[in-house]
C-alpha cells in the first residue's frame, strides 16, 4: 500500500468535469484535498468525453483551446494513489444519482474519518444534479461547493477571481425533512416524525440559517408531532399542552375537548394501600381511545399489539361502566358493593376481604348488577344457579378470541397472532363494542376520532 493511501486522508474532493480542465484544477488548489475523485464522461466515437482531462492522452484538438493541455492530476500535482475517477453518463442524472451515492458510501467505508466535499462546477447539468441529489441525500454531511468569482455578465467568471464557494442546503434538508415526517404521519409514526424534525426545530436559532416562514413551518410541525407522539402513547395531559397553542388550527380545534376530557380522566387517583392509583374513567372516550390506538398499531402490521389493545378495550369499557353506574373499582371490590350471592361466588379463597377482578370477573358483576344495561344486553345476564350458559353469541366469540389472546406471545403463551386473528377481533369489535361507544361519547356532547394520517391536512399545507 502506498504512503499516501496509508496515511488516510482528511479531505476527499468529489467533483465533476466537464469540457474545461480549469476550475476543476482551481477547486484543487483551493482546497488542498488528501484525495480527488473525478466524475468524468466517457470517450463516445469523435466525443472526447471529459474523461481524457483526467485519464489522459489529451486530443490535440481539445489541447489546443486551454492553455494548459497537461490534464488535471498533472496540472494539480496529484500522484498516482492520490486520485481515483468513475464514469457516469452524461445526460442521465438518475444513474448519475446512483453511482454518485454508491461512490460516497464507498468513500465512508474506506475512510470514515475523511471529510468528503463534493465541487459540482463542472461537468453536464446532469452531472451536477445527480451529485448534488446524492450529496443532499447522504446521511452524513457532505460539504457542498463550486469555483465562483466576479462575474461581469453571465457567460463567464472573470479570470482571476474564482474561489471555492461553500453551498447551504439547509432548506433543501429542512423540506426533505418535513416531507419525510408528512410519510411517517401516513402510516402513524409520530415518534418517528418528531426525531426527523428535532434538529430543526430544536436547534439555537444563529445556527438555523433558514427563512422565517420555513422556520415557522419547522417548529409547528414539531410541536403537531409530539404532540400526537404523546397521545399515542396516552400521556393526555402532555398531548394537551401541545396542541392547545394550535387552536387556531381547525383540525386541531375539533380535538381539544375529548383531549382536554381526556386529561381530565388522567388527573384522578387516590391513595389504596399507600399507593397511588388511578381511578376509572367516568366517561367513554377512554376505551374509545385505546381502540383507535389498536387500529394504529394494527395499521403497522403489530397484530400481538392491536388484539392486546382490544383486550383492554373490552375492560376498559366494563370498569368504566362500574364505575360510573355503581362506583365499584375492579382493583377493589369490597363485599358491601355486591350482591352477597355475587361476591361468594367471586369470593373463591373464601377470604371475605375486598377483590381485584379481571375482565371475566367484572363481566359476572356486570351482568348480575346491571341487569338492564345495554352491555348486559349484548352478553347476557348473569345466572348463578343455572349451569346452562346464559351468554349470548357475542359474548361466546369473545371468549373464543380471548383464549388465543392469552396463548399468544405478549402473553401467556408463545405463538404470535396474526393478521386473520386481527380481522376476527376487528369485526367483533366493529360489530359488538365500537358503536355503543361511539353513541356513549356522542352522549357526552363530544366525538372522538383516529388520530391524524397528515402533517399537511392538520395545518392547510407543509
Amino acid at each position: 500500500m502506498s504512503e499516501a493511501v496509508a496515511k488516510k486522508p482528511k479531505t476527499v474532493l468529489v467533483c465533476t468535469v466537464g469540457g474545461s480542465p480549469e476550475p476543476i484544477v482551481k477547486a484543487i488548489e483551493a482546497r488542498r484535498p488528501d484525495r480527488v475523485v473525478f466524475l468524468v464522461t466517457a470517450r463516445e466515437g469523435a466525443l472526447a468525453g471529459s474523461e481524457v482531462w483526467v485519464a489522459g492522452p489529451v486530443p490535440p484538438e481539445e489541447a489546443a483551446r486551454v492553455r494548459d493541455p497537461r490534464t488535471i492530476p498533472e496540472r494539480s500535482g496529484l500522484g498516482p494513489d492520490a486520485w481515483e475517477y468513475l464514469v457516469v453518463p452524461v445526460d442521465d442524472p438518475d444513474t448519475v444519482f446512483w453511482r454518485a451515492r454508491e461512490l460516497l458510501r464507498d468513500l465512508r467505508r474506506r475512510f470514515p474519518a475523511a471529510e468528503i466535499v463534493a465541487d459540482y462546477t463542472g461537468g453536464s447539468k446532469s452531472m451536477t444534479a445527480g451529485l448534488m441529489l446524492a450529496a443532499v441525500a447522504d446521511p452524513q454531511p457532505v460539504a457542498i461547493q463550486f469555483i465562483g468569482g466576479a462575474r461581469p455578465d453571465l457567460v463567464r467568471v472573470v479570470s482571476g477571481t474564482e474561489r471555492p464557494l461553500s453551498i447551504a442546503v439547509d432548506a433543501i434538508l429542512a423540506e426533505r425533512a418535513l416531507a419525510d415526517a408528512e410519510r411517517a404521519f401516513g402510516r402513524f409514526a409520530y415518534d418517528e416524525a418528531v426525531a426527523l424534525l428535532s434538529p430543526w426545530a430544536e436547534a439555537e436559532p444563529a445556527r438555523r440559517p433558514l427563512p422565517p416562514a420555513l422556520l415557522a413551518r419547522l417548529d409547528r410541525a414539531h410541536r403537531l408531532a409530539r404532540a400526537f407522539a404523546a397521545w399515542d402513547r396516552f400521556a393526555h395531559g402532555e398531548a394537551s399542552a401541545l396542541l392547545e397553542p394550535l387552536a387556531d388550527l381547525p383540525a386541531v380545534a375539533a380535538l381539544l375537548p375529548p383531549l382536554a376530557a381526556l386529561s381530565r380522566n388522567a388527573g384522578r387517583t387516590e391513595i389504596v394501600e399507600g399507593r397511588t392509583r388511578w381511578l376509572p374513567p367516568e366517561d367513554p372516550l377512554l376505551p374509545l381511545d385505546i381502540w383507535h390506538n389498536a387500529c394504529r398499531r394494527a395499521a403497522q402490521g403489530r397484530f400481538d399489539d392491536a388484539i392486546a389493545r382490544a383486550y383492554r378495550v373490552v375492560e376498559a369499557t366494563v370498569q368504566w361502566i362500574l364505575w360510573s353506574e355503581k362506583k365499584i373499582d375492579t382493583y377493589r371490590v369490597s363485599r358491601e358493593q355486591l350482591s352477597p350471592e355475587l361476591f361468594e361466588h367471586l369470593d373463591r379463597r373464601k377470604t371475605g376481604q375486598p377483590l381485584k377482578v379481571g375482565l371475566e370477573q367484572g363481566l359476572d358483576i356486570l351482568r348480575y348488577e346491571l341487569r338492564d344495561h345495554w352491555l348486559t344486553g349484548v352478553f347476557g345476564v348473569k345466572d348463578l344457579t343455572s349451569k346452562k350458559s346464559s351468554a349470548t353469541d357475542a359474548y361466546d366469540r369473545l371468549v373464543r378470541w380471548k383464549e388465543r389472546r392469552n396463548q399468544s406471545i405478549l402473553n401467556h403463551g408463545f405463538e404470535p397472532l396474526s393478521e386473520a386473528d386481527w380481522c376476527e377481533v376487528a369485526a367483533w369489535m366493529a360489530e359488538v363494542l365500537v358503536p355503543p361507544l361511539e353513541r356513549a361519547v356522542s352522549a357526552e356532547g363530544m366525538a372522538l376520532r383516529q388520530l391524524p394520517t397528515s402533517l399537511s391536512g392538520l395545518t392547510g399545507g407543509l
